[in-house]
């Protein structure tokens, strides 16, 4: 019963910078998340570790009530690993549409400013709304713009190894950069994993 409890405060940690709220300290925070992770994947690595060693002492000393023992240590680690698959892709995915939903109004005010002043506008600042994404691990809102377009953008998991790049353009072209550019899209929204 206290795998149990640690495995759900751990995965509750794990998926805190997909959670709603303020968005100050995102870099921190992700970085916080993937060291939790790597922690939560050596001890996965390390009760097979132990299941093994438990299974092989049962083993040659003849010794049934070892059984037990080496289940729970096998069952945790594929339950962590299971888990944090789940667990992340999951989270990834609310907050990608989250934050995508919350950008909205700052596209429509992109919009009204182009309609309005012939022109896209020069920063985001210079909008009348919210710039929050709403997610505690994604910082903040990107924006680029050119003669013909703008494109808005932001990143999940700015800290880890291959953060996602999720970007709206009014057109749809989108171009993803990196080793791996194939771009996925999602409602009018295209995003990537930047490698």
């Amino acid at each position: 019963m206290g795998i149990l409890l640690v495995s759900g405060i751990v995965w509750l940690l794990l998926l805190f910078p997909y959670f709603p709220g303020p968005s100050s300290r995102a870099v921190p925070l992700s970085s916080a998340h993937y060291a939790l992770e790597l922690l939560v994947v050596m001890a996965s690595f390390l009760s097979l570790f132990i299941s093994l060693a438990l299974a092989a002492f049962a083993h040659i000393r003849r010794r049934k009530d070892l059984a037990p023992h080496v289940t729970i240590f096998f069952l945790f680690f594929i339950l962590n690993l299971l888990a944090l698959r789940t667990a992340s892709s999951w989270g990834h995915e609310m907050a990608r549409h989250r934050v995508m939903r919350n950008a909205e109004p700052i596209i429509s005010a992109i919009a009204a400013h182009k309609s309005h002043y012939g022109t896209y506008p020069a920063n985001l600042e210079s909008l009348s709304v919210p710039l929050a994404t709403g997610v505690r691990g994604i910082e903040r809102y990107a924006y680029e713009r050119t003669k013909d377009e703008f494109e808005l953008s932001f990143i999940i998991d700015p800290g880890s190894f291959n953060p996602t790049v999720v970007m709206y353009r009014p057109s749809g072209n989108y171009v993803g950069k990196g080793e791996y550019p194939t771009i996925h899209h999602d409602a009018k929204w295209g995003y990537y994993v930047f490698d």
